[in-house]
């Protein structure tokens, strides 16, 4: 029997509590720019700000993930975070000494680029760290809690910094939680590895060449930049709602911010639901219509208590649709690809929201604030029904091989694998039939291939005398290829019998590759061959 393995607190939850730090400290940070944009020349100054922090990233993510292929994803994690630590801490020492505004959306554009490459580097970790696809939705949706919170609460303390502070203040208390969040990363570890880049050089046609190949990534990508479009219409259409059609204050900015924070939190909630569901496409459509629904409906009621009512539906959509869409992405991707794939994505992401920040603009000069809404809400309907037929054959095409992740994970030494090693190996194991009364392999002769029962019944022989039986789950000959030995023992089919197979470079890859695979499969080796072994154990 092979010996449990201790895996000690999951990385994933370190990274879930950095993302909640960031995105807190950032919700805290943009309602305060949003404000100080404002104040300074209405509407458009505020489009303008989205524009120049999402524009420039379209070609500077892609090029900048596929030049960063070979850095660990923590230590660029690390990097991104340190800039825009630096860069929202000099704006707010630009505006605490009465700074030209042009300086200020300069250094926010500097942050906008480090807040663009840092999500596709969470995705490319998050699968990294998780250890099964139920954790890899487990950890979106504690990632997306953490947002979640970081919307209520960020815009709810930036709402009451403004009451009784200055717009600086926000600047900088956003700053120290990023840098909290900093302190938080160095707590990962090197637990993941580098990614393999995909066979082409020039950035972004990775990520173009592998989408050629996935059509179902390709509808939640073209599903999730329309949304996004109309998501980058937020940031002017709250301003709008809050100081011209509620005609309330700078902080009532705050509070609608909070209204759809609220409503992510109670949107995270339900999302606890998709944890080991394997279809998700409904859930990802429904969260779509829901967010528009929530966002046109304050057209129809301008009052405070239902508009914030409405933010707060709109809100929940935004968080199921985050869960649903990320995990999604992350199973019709194959692990090669992710990287750039996701890149790729965050550059189309952020012409959307550009693009959507400039088309509300010219929506509020056309329509009134309204209008606007109203048009918004129903774009965002109208793509999730669009859509749809598309959208709900995603889920049969998950590249997630998910019986054979099941069968690795019954062998100790696999489970303390990261999701994408899983993923790696289960896409190469190899079925073997083998009849009743045949070797399998032979004590003696080299050895070449690892070995998982999946069906039937075997018997281990040394010398020719029985010792052990082995059935579904047992895994066999990892001591030849862990010590480069002649096979121990015979083993022999009792009857018809189905095997998975790995060969011996992608087992030893994948073990000795991971320290605390190795020291588990050392263990089994050691408890087998040593000394004071059990004849019975060996295979």
């Amino acid at each position: 029997m092979l010996g449990a393995v201790s895996e000690g607190p999951r990385p994933t939850r370190r990274l879930e509590a950095a993302s909640a730090l960031w995105t807190t400290g950032e919700a805290i940070y943009l309602v305060g720019l949003i404000v100080y944009a404002f104040q300074v020349g209405g509407a458009p100054v505020v489009a303008l700000v989205t524009v120049l922090q999402s524009l420039p990233s379209v070609v500077f993510a892609p090029a900048f993930m596929a030049a960063t292929e070979r850095v660990r994803r923590q230590q660029l994690l690390a990097g991104v975070l340190t800039v825009r630590f630096l860069a929202i801490a000099a704006a707010g020492a630009l505006l605490a000494v009465n700074g030209p505004a042009a300086g200020v959306l300069v250094v926010a554009a500097i942050d906008g680029l480090a807040s663009t490459v840092l999500r596709p580097i969470r995705g490319t970790l998050v699968p990294m760290l998780a250890r099964s696809p139920e954790e890899l939705v487990a950890a979106n949706v504690g990632i997306t809690t953490g947002m979640s919170g970081a919307s209520l609460a960020g815009p709810a303390v930036a709402a009451a910094v403004l009451a009784l502070g200055s717009v600086q203040a926000t600047f900088l208390l956003g700053a120290a939680l990023i840098l909290a969040a900093l302190a938080t990363t160095a707590r990962l570890g090197n637990v993941a590895g580098t990614s393999r880049p995909w066979p082409l050089q020039r950035p972004g046609l990775a990520g173009l060449k592998a989408l050629a190949d996935l059509p179902a990534a390709r509808t939640i990508i073209a599903v999730t930049v329309g949304q996004r479009f109309i998501r980058g219409m937020l940031t002017v259409l709250v301003a709008t709602t809050a100081l011209q059609l509620l005609v309330l204050d700078d902080a009532g900015v705050g509070v609608l911010n909070a209204a759809v924070g609220l409503g992510m939190v109670l949107g995270s909630v339900l999302s606890v639901a998709l944890v080991g569901r394997p279809r998700l496409a409904a859930a990802f459509a429904g969260a779509i219509a829901l967010q528009g629904l929530g966002l046109a409906a304050p057209a129809l009621v301008p009052l405070v208590l239902p508009t914030f009512a409405f933010f707060v539906a709109s809100g929940a959509g935004k968080a199921i649709l985050e869960v649903a869409g990320n995990s999604l992405l992350q199973r019709t991707i194959p692990t090669a690809a992710r990287g750039q794939v996701l890149a790729l994505l965050e550059s189309f992401v952020t012409a959307s929201l550009a693009a959507g920040a400039v088309a509300a603009s010219l929506l509020v000069d056309w329509l009134g604030p309204s209008g606007a809404l109203l048009a918004a809400g129903g774009l965002e309907v109208a793509l999730a029904l669009i859509s749809w037929p598309w959208i709900r054959s995603v889920d049969a095409a998950a590249v997630v091989p998910e019986r054979q992740m099941r069968l690795l994970r019954s062998v100790a030494f696999f489970r303390p694998l990261q999701l994408t090693t899983i993923e790696d190996l289960a896409g190469r194991l190899e079925e073997v039939s083998v009849p009743a009364g045949a070797e399998i392999v032979r004590q003696g002769e080299p050895g070449d291939r690892f070995y998982i029962v999946e069906t039937g019944r075997l018997e281990t022989l040394i010398d020719g005398e029985r010792v052990r039986e082995l059935g579904p789950g047992d895994a066999f000959g990892e001591i030849a290829l862990l010590r480069d030995v002649p096979r121990t023992a015979t083993v022999r089919a009792s009857t018809d019998a189905t095997l998975a197979s790995l060969t011996q470079d992608h087992f030893l890859s994948a073990v000795t590759g991971h320290t605390d695979s190795a020291t588990a499969a050392e263990a089994v080796v050691t408890s087998r061959v040593g000394p004071r072994a059990d004849p019975a154990s060996l295979v």
